[in-house]
């Protein structure tokens, strides 16, 4: 019979801590990046940045390299346009975007932008983002011209297959 009891005893204390993390973790504020952690990347980025990134596919040429600093969040990033395909006003490009955070730690991330001709770019991932380890800091002057959204950026929705 004592065995039962301190059983039982055991079962409600851990049901009781159990309880508590729920309730803990359930107060935690909730960010739109947490919800697409698995399925969206580059949630690090402001609506600030990805103008920037649909401005870069709309008008830069193949092989050119477009550069910016986020005046707010201090990140910098170096965009590479490597193809561009399309028919009929429809086109397709692929972009590189080398991102270096306030740290110092980059990240490559390779996107798809398509558009229909209307200048509004659907952008995907290929991938979720690579570390690519400690990148030195460029002298580029913060774009103060383009202002972010309340909102927050959920992050690039990653292609699966």
């Amino acid at each position: 019979m004592p065995k039962n009891i301190f059983r039982k005893k055991t079962i409600v204390r851990a049901a009781f801590l159990l309880c508590a993390l729920c309730a803990f973790a359930a107060c935690k504020k909730i960010t739109p990046s947490d919800l697409f952690q698995e399925s969206h990347t580059a949630t690090y980025m402001d609506w600030h940045d990805v103008r920037r990134v649909a401005h870069t596919l709309h008008t830069a040429k193949d092989r050119q390299c477009v550069k910016w600093q986020n005046p707010v969040t201090g990140y910098q990033y170096s965009a590479f346009v490597f193809s561009s395909s399309g028919a009929n006003g429809a086109r397709q490009r692929e972009i590189t975007l080398l991102t270096r955070a306030p740290s110092g730690t980059g990240e490559s991330l390779d996107l798809i932008g398509k558009t229909n001709g209307d200048g509004v770019w659907q952008v995907f991932a290929r991938k979720p983002a690579t570390r690519v380890g400690k990148v030195s800091a460029e002298q580029i002057k913060p774009d103060t011209s383009a202002k972010g959204d309340d909102k927050a950026f959920s992050g690039y929705p990653i292609l699966t297959e």
